[in-house]
């Protein structure tokens, strides 16, 4: 079974890199309806909240992004998990 680092590798992709598709943060934040401080905040934890990932289909289908969609997103979001519940696991020793 493939480990959780090399899923999100092969991804090529994060929820940094999502954000880091469109033009500036500001415009990723108009897009999905939060503040510019909001996205510093997902772009530093490099987490997006799935509440927004509908929007964010939308609006990167209209700016013509092509890497974004619901199933990327949840693939994104799942090999994070991973490797955070890895990194965390208290029987690794």
């Amino acid at each position: 079974m493939e480990n959780s680092k090399e899923a999100l590798l092969a991804l090529d992709l994060d929820f940094r890199g999502v954000i880091d598709l469109w033009p500036t943060q500001r415009l990723f934040a108009k897009d999905i309806g939060v503040t510019p401080q909001s996205v510093n905040v997902m772009h530093k934890n490099n987490n997006i909240n799935h509440k927004h990932w509908p929007r964010m289909e939308e609006k990167a289908k209209e700016r013509g992004i092509k890497r974004v969609t619901y199933k990327k997103l949840y693939k994104i979001h799942y090999a994070l998990q991973r490797q955070e519940d890895l990194e965390n696991d208290p029987t690794d020793t």
